[in-house]
């Protein structure tokens, strides 16, 4: 079997482990597409924490797991069939033409960023780290569990989460390719799909908006083609900031692609059932993919609870209920997320490198280095900051017309995520001068990516003034 028609089967069983879940959370709307292998992903990614902490293989806590959940999702979706009549009644409503070309837009744009595919390459934390954990999950409990207590594999950093590497082992179980490439191809279309879930979140943005400026139609469809041009132009720019981590197999996109896409959907949108459940995907994925994932994606759904409980919007049940159900659901989130870190603990698998030890040089110095090794990346930062405040001034009741969230929210995930990830850095153990220089610039890929979010939100509601 090629490379191709194994990546492209391997897409398409994740997508069918998705299918029925998604829909019974997020209900009949065009992002599920894209939401599909990703929510496959993180079947996968439990089937793998399954298969160590348990017994048995990969494959067959995938199957259970994915029967599991579609079994939920059929006495779900049986249950609010209404529901998803009238969500699917307005999927046909907006389904218009120039949503559909929005839609192949954002498809095009983002295969646009995967044109790296075309030479062979694979980086060096892909195959010191990915491929070599996919090969150890590829063998089953026994031979992971081993692999991940043995001190001599510390290197490796065994307590990562197994999102990315147990894709990679399923793809080669179930093509029988077992080659590096084809792991590489596999996570550059997973890239691809947080990509496509991101990007389509300013389309939505700018579809719902128009729907609320009560204008005439002509208008209308001129704020949603503004939205499908902004939308192409921020995923040709996300291209750019994640170079060639896009297609070399390396984790850093996928998490920071997944946790811009959480705040779109949970602290720029209406915080609607629906728009909450595309979160809950998209934090599963990050979460599950990397520690700095987790760690971001936590802080995340602590900050899109403090939005919900401020202002529940649309989520579909009187007051407080409203608010609880939502938070229990948002708790259970990052309760979740610590299941695999705990886990590693109890099966006392060896301390990652970079999070044991005392660390070397004084705060100070250690923070200073930081600061240093961070700017040169995250220039994209003072444009937004100036950009944003400008916009303030002059935009902000465009952007309330648009029902577009306060953009405090999306700064404070930001400043954040930022000291989570700096703070990391300047607390951590170990040399920081080696560990900057062989990470900030891809620990930093989710600030910049963000902050070209923020001017691209910012610039759909000045174009959409001007439109006015």
């Amino acid at each position: 079997m090629t490379t191709t028609s194994a990546a492209l089967l391997t897409l398409g069983v994740l997508a069918l482990a998705g299918l029925l879940p998604v829909l019974a959370l997020v209900g009949p709307r065009l992002v599920v597409v894209p939401l599909l292998p990703l929510a496959g992903a993180v079947i996968c990614a439990v089937a793998a924490v399954s298969s160590v902490a348990v017994v048995g293989s990969l494959l067959m806590w995938f199957i259970v797991w994915s029967s599991v959940a579609t079994g939920v999702s059929v006495v779900v979706v049986l249950g609010r069939l209404g529901l998803a009549r009238r969500m699917l009644r307005d999927l046909r409503r907006g389904a218009r033409p120039l949503v559909v070309v929005g839609g192949l837009v954002v498809v095009a744009t983002v295969a646009w960023t995967l044109r790296g595919l075309r030479v062979p390459d694979v980086g060096f934390d892909t195959r010191a780290i990915w491929i070599i954990h996919a090969h150890w999950l590829a063998q089953g409990h026994a031979f992971a569990l081993a692999a991940l207590r043995n001190p001599f594999l510390v290197v490796t950093h065994p307590g990562y989460p197994p999102l990315t590497s147990s894709v990679m082992a399923l793809a080669w179980r179930i093509s029988g390719t077992g080659t590096d490439r084809l792991a590489v191809v596999m996570v550059a279309l997973l890239n691809a799909c947080a990509l496509t879930v991101a990007g389509w979140g300013i389309v939505e943005a700018a579809r719902l908006g128009a729907r609320k400026l009560h204008t005439e139609r002509r208008r209308q469809r001129g704020v949603i083609a503004l939205g499908i041009v902004v939308a192409g132009l921020t995923v040709l720019v996300a291209g750019g900031v994640e170079g060639a981590y896009g297609t070399n197999g390396y984790a850093d996109p996928l998490w920071s692609l997944s946790a811009v896409a959480m705040v779109v959907y949970g602290l720029v949108l209406s915080p609607s059932a629906s728009d909450l459940a595309v979160v809950a995907v998209v934090a599963g994925v990050a979460g599950l993919t990397k520690v700095e994932g987790t760690a971001v994606a936590m802080f995340l759904l602590a900050v899109i609870g403090a939005r919900v409980a401020r202002r529940p919007g649309q989520i579909g049940a009187p007051g407080w209920v409203r608010r609880r159900r939502t938070l229990l659901a948002l708790g259970g989130g990052i309760a979740a997320l610590l299941v695999w870190p705990v886990l590693t603990i109890v099966l006392n698998v060896p301390t990652d490198p970079n999070l044991a030890g005392n660390g070397q040089g004084s705060l100070g110095k250690r923070t200073d280095s930081t600061f240093d090794a961070m700017i040169p990346h995250l220039h994209v930062v003072v444009l937004a900051a100036l950009f944003s405040g400008v916009s303030w001034l002059i935009l902000r009741r465009q952007r309330n017309r648009l029902g577009l969230g306060n953009d405090l929210w999306t700064w404070a995930a930001l400043v954040g995520a930022t000291i989570i990830l700096g703070g990391a850095y300047v607390v951590g153990p170990g040399n920081v001068e080696l560990w900057l220089a062989t990470s900030v610039d891809r620990t930093t890929i989710f600030v910049a990516l963000l902050a070209w979010w923020i001017v691209a939100l910012w610039a759909l509601s000045g174009m959409t003034g001007v439109l006015e």
